[in-house]
């Protein structure tokens, strides 16, 4: 993705000084792009309000995340979110959060703000970031979930799930379209820290987030 924006954008020239050619292209794919949370970021959601899974780690600089979770009844999401749009911010990496309050971090930023991790440069200085803020947060009692991520990126998530302090005595569910689990190096140095399980599943951008029983795991 990164050369494919490295590639474009060398094409797409400022208008003015002010101009941010980077922001304003992302900006006209997302105005492209529907916007309406689907079953999957609803039932995510849901199990975030109850406080079952959590913190929350999202790569997307949309808002379709936060959609699924506004998108709840009442009754439901009682407890508005923290969110955490800018890994960068001085406060972003020692977050003050009362008790039962659901966390959301956005790991390459929101599209609101400059800054934004676009290029691989860009997402390694983020990377950090989130990776300091996971630390300082409540951890997980089981372990990871990893869906609709493809690992490809030397960016905070990967950073994270490489810290043994993290995942050490941890399982990392990690879903995947297609037969074969994803494999990489930077999976296989995961795969040395905590116990990782592949699950295949639909496409959850289609509505359909159902697993299959098709389970692998690396250990």
């Amino acid at each position: 993705m990164s050369l494919l924006f490295r590639t474009v954008l060398q094409r797409v020239f400022p208008e003015n000084e002010w101009s941010d050619p980077e922001r304003e292209f992302l900006m006209g794919c997302m105005s492209r792009a529907h916007r309406e949370a689907n079953i999957t970021h609803l039932v995510a959601m849901h199990f975030v309000s109850l406080g079952l899974i959590g913190p929350v780690v999202t790569t997307n600089f949309d808002d379709l995340t936060l959609a699924g979770y506004w998108n709840l009844p009442y009754q439901t999401a009682r407890t508005e979110p923290h969110i955490i749009y800018d890994p960068l911010a001085s406060s972003a990496a020692k977050p003050r959060v009362a008790a039962g309050v659901p966390v959301i971090i956005k790991a390459h930023g929101h599209h609101t703000t400059y800054g934004l991790g676009i290029l691989d440069k860009q997402i390694k200085h983020l990377a950090g970031h989130v990776h300091e803020t996971l630390r300082n947060l409540r951890k997980p009692y089981h372990g990871y979930m990893v869906v609709g991520y493809s690992g490809a990126w030397t960016d905070g998530v990967m950073t994270a799930l490489s810290d043994r302090d993290l995942v050490k005595d941890k399982f990392i569910y990690w879903f995947h379209r297609g037969r074969a689990p994803p494999a990489s190096l930077a999976l296989d140095r995961i795969a040395k820290k905590a116990a990782v399980r592949f699950i295949e599943m639909a496409c959850a951008n289609a509505g359909n987030s159902t697993p299959s029983a098709r389970l692998s795991s690396r250990t």
